[in-house]
C-alpha cells in the first residue's frame, strides 16, 4: 500500500503536457476570455488544454479547439515547445504551441461547460501581444510562431 501511495504522490509531481492552438484564419488568430475558476482573474488566450493519454498532438488540438470554440480546423502543425510553471495550479507544463487553419464555424461562446470561454475574437497577432492580461504561456507561442523560434532553454 506504502508503494502504491508513494506512487500516486510521484504521479501529482509529473508535469502536465498541454497544448495550445493558434487558429488561423486571414491572417487573424483566434483569441477569446476566460475566467479562473480559483482567483475569478480574467485573462485572454487561444484555444487549448491537455493531452489526454494515448491521444495524438493533432488530435487534442483539434479536439480541444471544437469543444471551446465549435470551429473546424485541419492544416495542424507544430509552432513550439515551451516550459512554464502555473502558481495557481501550482504544476509544472511542457506546452506544445501549434498551429492550425480555421475550415468552418463561427465560434461559440461556452461551447465546453467545464471552461468558461466567451468573447471569442479574431486578432492579428501582433495586436493580440499588445493585450495586457494575456495569458503569458500564449504569449510565447505568438512571439515564437512571429520569430520562428521553436524552443529556447
Amino acid at each position: 500500500m506504502k508503494m502504491i501511495n508513494k506512487r500516486l504522490e510521484e504521479e501529482k509531481k509529473r508535469p502536465f503536457i498541454g497544448v495550445g492552438i493558434l487558429v488561423y484564419k486571414q491572417g487573424k488568430i483566434l483569441i477569446g476570455e476566460s475566467v479562473s475558476k480559483k482567483t475569478g482573474t480574467v485573462f485572454r488566450g487561444v484555444p487549448g488544454g491537455h493531452l489526454e493519454n494515448n491521444e495524438k498532438i493533432a488530435a487534442c488540438a483539434k479536439r480541444e479547439v471544437y469543444e471551446e470554440t465549435n470551429v473546424i480546423i485541419d492544416n495542424v502543425g507544430l509552432v513550439s515547445v515551451y516550459e512554464f510553471f502555473n502558481d495557481e495550479r501550482n504544476r509544472s507544463y511542457v506546452t506544445i504551441g501549434m498551429r492550425a487553419d480555421w475550415i468552418s464555424n463561427d465560434p461559440l461562446d461556452n461551447v465546453d461547460t467545464s471552461s468558461i470561454r466567451k468573447n471569442w475574437k479574431w486578432m492579428f497577432p501582433e495586436d493580440a501581444l499588445k493585450i495586457g492580461n494575456l495569458f503569458p504561456p500564449d504569449r510565447v507561442l505568438i512571439e515564437r510562431s512571429l520569430s520562428g523560434i521553436m524552443y529556447e532553454s
